[in-house]
């Protein structure tokens, strides 16, 4: 699915495209060129938007009901990581 952004991320990518991977996690694919694009998880988009700035290193959108992680708003929390390192571990189970 293609779509315009909203928020932060319009001030700096064209558009995005909102991919399912084999997994079932959603990422979203940001685009402005061929040479120019990059992904960032659905959870941290939607709370991007939601707060209306970028996260922090440290900080991880995370699944409040993790049985059944649904990409809504409703069921996303900010969680503070201590480290870079800790934040691109977790990532791994976004």
């Amino acid at each position: 699915m293609v779509f315009q952004f909203k928020g932060p991320y319009s001030r700096i990518w064209k558009k995005g495209y909102l991919v399912t991977k084999k997994d079932g996690k959603q990422i979203v694919v940001l685009y402005n060129s061929n040479k120019e694009r990059s992904t960032v998880s659905y959870p941290r988009y939607l709370m991007t938007n939601k707060l209306n700035r970028f996260l922090l290193d440290t900080e991880v959108s995370e699944h409040i009901n993790k049985r059944n992680p649904i990409n809504v708003i409703e069921n996303l929390q900010i969680k503070i990581v201590k480290s870079i390192l800790k934040r691109k571990q977790k990532a791994k189970y976004e």
